[in-house]
């Protein structure tokens, strides 16, 4: 048992779990990317003379003319696969994606949420047959707002063994610390300073 428990914590092992467990959240992530082609240009869905698409209706921009949706709607789509697309690679680990994952992957889920909103009442067979992808794209943003402002907001660390004192970091007790440490090199044990040579000095009287 100890062998085993042993083992499963060697770095090495550690490492390639660790890559494992990108390659697959990165491929995941691709392909849910890719099923934003769904929408346009479309797949077959088994049934003959059936297909899933979008028939360039919508009712967010109904005010526009058709070619502009449409170049709205492709644009949103551009946007979404590619988004997803960096960010996936990001999480498997390219060192330059690696940089920009999480706005990537932010960037993708927002046109993803915009794109089904403009396309939805014109998604075919039935909208309901899409809409397992809002609601995963709501929940990839979430979970890059929620990282994001943990990074800018990281969680205090106080100091240990204190009741309280501290708790704006290391090195901070309050204005009557010395910030250069001479009180401490004052009033090290057997330091002698010019105060104390004076003072163990016998007096001298004149001749």
């Amino acid at each position: 048992m100890n062998h085993h428990l042993r083992l499963w914590g060697h770095p090495a092992i550690l490492d390639a779990a660790r890559l494992l467990g990108a390659a697959a959240a990165g491929s995941v992530l691709l392909c849910y990317g890719l099923v934003h082609l769904l929408v346009w240009p479309g797949a077959p869905t088994g049934t003959p003379g059936e297909r899933y698409r979008w028939d360039g209706s919508t009712g967010v921009l109904d005010w526009l003319p058709h070619p502009a949706v449409s170049a709205v709607g492709g644009l949103l789509l551009a946007v979404s696969v590619l988004g997803y697309a960096c960010g996936a690679a990001g999480v498997i680990g390219m060192p330059v994606m690696r940089q920009v994952r999480l706005g990537a992957i932010g960037v993708g889920a927002s046109s993803s949420l915009c794109l089904y909103a403009v396309t939805w009442p014109g998604l075919q067979p039935t909208p309901t047959d899409f809409s397992a992808g809002p609601v995963i794209s709501a929940l990839l943003l979430a979970c890059v707002l929620a990282t994001a402002w943990a990074r800018r907001h990281p969680p205090r660390t106080s100091a240990a063994g204190g009741d309280g004192a501290g708790q704006d970091g290391p090195g901070w007790d309050g204005p009557s610390q010395d910030p250069t440490g001479r009180d401490d090199e004052r009033n090290r044990p057997g330091r002698r300073t010019a105060t104390t040579v004076r003072t163990v000095r016998p007096a001298r009287g004149r001749d």
